[in-house]
């Protein structure tokens, strides 16, 4: 959390403005962070060298107001998280490299089988799966890093509670056909007519699509100059900026 100090930023100006920050969980990986009311759910990651205090568990409720904490280690749960989504009914949706992960607050179910083909499965090729959203509808939308080698994975899925659905990408004058397979999108944001932002920041320049349903897409790859190559991440505002 984070209190402002006196003063504003300096409108054009970079920098940001000064703030007093409060530290939690000092030196343990925070991968992934999502609110829920007065709670902040914090994905962890592992130790990242010999002698490091262990994480006090995968996944961590912390109260923002007194920074109170309840760690979660679902046996069935992920080693560790790369991002968290929240849906209605307040199940979350971890995803890692083992997969899809839905976590009722009691019990893990995954949705990752080794090759798995049924409906209910969702396989990542075994590069694990990176960003996950829950859109307007419900719907849950996960991307995966898409390749191992020569093990393809599934790209961009969305689950509707029964079964999961590939997306087939647009093709782009000057890319070659994307069909959302063998990319790597970091980051998915849903807006509130339905729509899906898709941000993929691993190829120079990155890519920026704008999914409307129905095979409607829009793309972006002209964001960025030569000081700032690629964008790293991405936000909507509440104006849908």
């Amino acid at each position: 959390t984070a209190e402002p100090l006196d003063g504003a930023a300096v409108p054009g100006r970079r920098e940001a403005a000064r703030y007093q920050w409060a530290e939690y969980l000092d030196g343990v990986d925070v991968t992934a962070l999502a609110p829920e009311g007065d709670a902040m759910w914090l994905g962890l990651g592992p130790a990242r060298h010999e002698g490091d205090e262990e994480p006090p568990g995968t996944l961590v409720r912390m109260d923002i107001a007194t920074g109170g904490r309840v760690a979660y280690s679902p046996p069935d749960g992920p080693p560790w998280v790369h991002d968290i989504a929240i849906d209605a009914e307040g199940t979350k949706w971890l995803v890692s490299y083992a997969g899809v992960i839905r976590f009722d607050g009691e019990e893990c179910e995954s949705y990752e089988e080794d090759g798995g083909q049924s409906d209910d499965e969702y396989y990542s090729g075994g590069y694990g799966v990176h960003a996950v959203a829950v859109d307007s509808t419900g719907q849950i939308w996960c991307a995966d890093g898409s390749f191992n080698g020569d093990r393809a994975g599934q790209g961009v899925m969305v689950f509707n509670g029964r079964e999961w659905r590939r997306l087939t990408g647009p093709e782009i004058e000057g890319w070659r056909p994307l069909f959302l397979r063998r990319t790597w999108v970091d980051q998915i944001l849903p807006d509130a007519e339905g729509g899906v932002w898709l941000l993929e920041a691993r190829r120079d320049g990155g890519l920026l699509l704008h999914y409307r349903g129905g095979g409607q897409w829009r793309a972006y790859t002209q964001f960025y100059d030569d000081v700032y190559p690629r964008p790293n991440a991405a936000a909507i505002d509440k104006e849908g900026r």
